[in-house]
């Protein structure tokens, strides 16, 4: 995965993992304090690791990634280099279903002409709005789709785990002051 980073990257409008991320989390705020949606948009490529041509390909998807889309919409990995996302921002919607089936149908049309027919059965695309329809906002809620929120489910995981760290520890310590004392 690391020989195609440098490849990958060159596109200005095409943001890593992180910035990605960073923006997804703006989206959210302006979300939260304006009411008006997004869509965001995941295509999985995972499939792809084992085609010699993955790079150009990759760059191919790029480029017909930015003529789809408008200069305000925010496109880049969702997860660094197998799955690409798009934020539809900025939509006056009254029915998100046509919305979605709209862009859902004009992305498969183009991107597919792209991609080899071998892997068209293994990409996986999703579309899905934020707010959810009930409106809400909060992650800790379980009826919310953490797709939204990567930036906290990541550190959630890594709180967790130094947490267990700590915990063993602590166990260690007062194992050996007992066993001393």
């Amino acid at each position: 995965v690391a020989i195609f980073s440098d490849h990958l990257e060159t596109d200005p409008n095409f943001h890593d993992e992180r910035r990605f991320h960073h923006d997804l989390r703006l989206e959210r705020k302006r979300t939260s304090r304006s009411g008006r949606p997004f869509l965001l948009m995941t295509i999985d490529i995972n499939c792809l690791n084992g085609d010699g041509s993955r790079g150009d390909t990759i760059s191919r998807l790029k480029h017909q990634i930015n003529c789809l889309t408008r200069e305000t919409d925010i496109k880049g990995w969702y997860a660094d280099n197998t799955v690409i996302g798009i934020i539809f921002t900025e939509i006056d919607v009254d029915d998100t279903i046509s919305v979605t089936e709209t862009i859902s149908k004009r992305v498969k049309n183009n991107l597919f002409d792209i991609i080899n027919a071998n892997y068209l059965d293994d990409i996986s695309i999703s579309l899905q709005w934020f707010p959810n329809g009930n409106g809400k906002f909060d992650i800790d809620r379980h009826e919310t789709n953490e797709v939204f929120y990567p930036d906290i489910v990541s550190s959630k995981n890594q709180k967790s785990l130094s947490l267990y760290l700590k915990r063993g520890i602590d166990i260690a310590g007062s194992l050996a002051c007992f066993i001393l004392f």
